[in-house]
């Protein structure tokens, strides 16, 4: 195997991503440190849970322990999912000071494209820890099979996965960002406080949408170790990667959509003396509230978005005797 296949599962298993962040990230600066620095964070915990469970070596390859090792290690991830919210809830709050200073509005678009950012940070992270670190391998001579489905090669199972896990993790950080900002005892509940209520079963449901998301993908992963499971295990993280970013999708449209209206609404409540309920028109717009020109960052920005939500995450393990160990993913 050579240059083309490795370019081949490259681009299928991190072609997407590269896609998504020269269109969306890359054009904003700002996200790019900030992509860079959730990397670097997700880096680091990835190298406390290898150093965390190099000292059980060696396991033993059955389901069950297979099963403990990933949820210890999605258990703690979630840990750092929620101290990432803190720091997101501090960076924004300076950027509203910024922003006030300088005579505009930080907007609810502007925080749905940093938590873009930091959950596309953890897709890239798990990209390269999982997937990119063993391609040159595709280089040798030969390839690697699961004993236990032998059609498809180690490195399609590991692009695949890269595709689906990049799918899933940078969706799931949007979802959970905005569950966390409607927990009345969290950090960001102030920034929420303006707009409408949240009922409590749709907050706890973006609250756990990304823990119970990540644990279900990644103990799907264990089919591989049954006889064809690669076959079952594979559409099956796909369909929820494709899900969790058509949901993603979904909520970034409708609250930024919403947000654009209420802004709107309350600019024209204050420049304009007549009763408010007399300036809408019967399509719900509002043309008087921005000056020719500069129009809000309403639908246009918000399905801006919305539009992309896809990178790359897997984890293909090896055993020490050559042959490929069942590919298991977190």
């Amino acid at each position: 195997m050579g240059a083309l296949s490795f370019f081949s599962y490259f681009f299928l298993g991190l072609g997407p991503g590269l896609a998504f962040f020269c269109t969306i990230i890359a054009p904003k600066s700002f996200l790019v440190l900030l992509s860079f620095f959730s990397c670097f964070l997700w880096l680091v915990m990835l190298l406390f849970i290898s150093a965390i469970f190099k000292g059980f070596e060696p396991f033993p390859e059955t389901t069950s322990s297979f099963a403990g090792i990933l949820l210890a290690s999605v258990a703690m991830e979630e840990i750092l999912r929620y101290g990432l919210w803190w720091m997101h809830t501090k960076g924004v709050t300076m950027l509203e000071g910024i922003a006030r200073d300088a005579g505009h509005r930080f907007a609810l678009v502007d925080r749905l494209y940093m938590a873009l950012a930091w959950g596309f940070g953890h897709a890239a992270c798990h990209s390269i820890f999982f997937f990119l670190s063993f391609l040159p391998l595709v280089a040798g001579d030969g390839t690697y099979y699961l004993k236990d489905c032998t059609q498809m090669s180690m490195f399609l199972i590991g692009a695949l996965y890269s595709l689906a896990f990049g799918m899933i993790l940078t969706s799931s950080m949007v979802v959970a960002f905005e569950g966390y900002a409607h927990l009345k005892w969290g950090p960001g509940f102030a920034s929420v406080a303006t707009r409408p209520v949240e009922p409590a079963w749709r907050t706890w449901f973006h609250v756990l949408f990304a823990p119970v998301l990540h644990v279900t993908a990644a103990l799907v992963t264990l089919l591989n170790m049954a006889q064809d499971g690669c076959l079952i295990a594979q559409p099956v993280n796909l369909a929820l990667g494709l899900a969790s970013t058509g949901y993603a999708a979904h909520l970034a449209w409708t609250r930024g959509a919403a947000d654009s209206k209420r802004q709107a609404t309350a600019r024209l409540a204050r420049d304009s003396s007549e009763p408010l309920n007399t300036l809408v028109t019967d399509d719900n717009t509002f043309p008087d509230a921005f000056p020719p020109g500069h129009a809000p960052p309403g639908p246009a920005s918000t399905l801006h978005v919305a539009s992309s939500i896809a990178s790359a995450s897997s984890v293909t393990l090896v055993s020490r005797r050559g042959t490929a160990a069942p590919t298991t993913s977190m």
